[in-house]
């Protein structure tokens, strides 16, 4: 209870402090500041509350658009990076960047969101490592069981052999039950390769504290749910053929990359799924090139902050797309031209 009331305590003291920033006749310098510092949480906020009397209203809305596309940009790179670091292993290193950049922008949906994700993706893959672990002992327990029952079969009275097979039964009922739950975890979220080398480690394992009607259980499940994970994994990547092929949005095309990037070692085992696989990638490649060429056509048009709004986004699903950051910066650049150029006094004067 006490937590509770401490963060509305610190949520209404920190609009309280945005608002009355919002008053100071000097904040059009501080927004710079801290955009500079990337800091786009207290300039969005403090903008929020800046009122039409305020005698720099109309810079500050200008000010408010450039960096909302500021943010936007912000938190897709520092997805990005986080999504790199994540998949160079350096699971620390990515928390860091998604904790860092939402103190700076703790009001970004997708930081929010993506953070969320990896957490679960974290303890998905540290709940893996254990199960591999229990694979690891299993296979290893397989080969040294038989070999510390000759030990203590050729030396009985051997303190030494006896707690060493002791230790080595110890482990092999942990293990069975670590394979166990494996298999059943593994089935139950639709890993079906994890779940085939538990349900074999644990069968040939062959320890008295396997309950084997549970183990035939599994084992009848597992042929099941192949045949049922196939086919979901089908029906998922149609779903999503038929709605992009009705049109082309931001939310689908990022579905879809995500949605084959899971499905890629179980669509070498499946001649439809890589079929299908492969008309979906094609999909994507054209809704994407579809996407650039729409941004472009508003760079055309002058359009230069709208053509940006429509890029941004497309380096999550094509972060390696080179083309793609080459018409973001040449953008931004333009921007920033444009920028100076508007606040460069004019040199004619005008008669009075």
């Amino acid at each position: 209870m006490y937590r509770v009331s401490a963060l509305i305590f610190l949520s209404l003291f920190l609009h309280g402090c945005a608002y009355l920033q919002s008053l100071n006749s000097e904040l059009p310098q501080q927004i710079d500041e801290w955009a500079a510092a990337h800091e786009y949480g207290k300039a969005l906020n403090t903008l929020s509350y800046v009122s039409k009397n305020h005698k720099h209203y109309a810079s500050l809305q200008k000010k408010k658009h450039k960096i909302m596309l500021q943010a936007k940009e912000f938190e897709h790179d520092q997805h990005l990076a986080a999504r790199k670091m994540e998949q160079q292993g350096k699971w620390r290193k990515a928390d860091n960047v998604y904790s860092s950049a939402l103190n700076k922008f703790p009001q970004s949906k997708l930081l929010n969101t993506e953070y969320k994700a990896f957490k679960n993706r974290r303890n998905k893959y540290l709940k893996d490592l254990e199960y591999k672990l229990s694979i690891a002992r299993g296979t290893w327990l397989i080969e040294s069981t038989p070999l510390q029952k000759k030990i203590l079969e050729a030396a009985p009275d051997n303190y030494a052999s006896q707690q060493r097979f002791n230790n080595n039964t110890q482990k092999l009922q942990e293990t069975a039950g670590g394979l166990m739950e494996c298999a059943e975890t593994a089935l139950k979220t639709g890993r079906i390769s994890l779940a085939k080398t538990c349900i074999q480690t644990a069968e040939n394992l062959n320890s008295p504290d396997i309950d084997k009607v549970k183990l035939a259980k599994l084992k009848k499940q597992f042929s099941q749910s192949h045949q049922l994970y196939m086919k979901k994994q089908n029906d998922i990547t149609r779903a999503l053929l038929k709605e992009i092929k009705q049109g082309y949005s931001h939310d689908n095309l990022q579905r879809a990359q995500r949605h084959l990037s899971e499905i890629v070692e179980y669509k070498k085992q499946n001649k439809e799924a890589a079929k299908l696989a492969k008309e979906l990638d094609k999909y994507i490649k054209t809704g994407l090139a579809q996407r650039m060429e729409a941004g472009r056509r508003m760079y055309s048009d002058g359009k230069y902050e709208e053509a940006l709004s429509i890029w941004i986004p497309l380096k999550s699903i094509d972060p390696d797309n080179a083309k793609l950051q080459d018409y973001i910066e040449r953008t931004k650049r333009v921007l920033k031209k444009l920028e100076k150029l508007s606040n460069t006094p004019s040199a004619i004067t005008l008669p009075r």
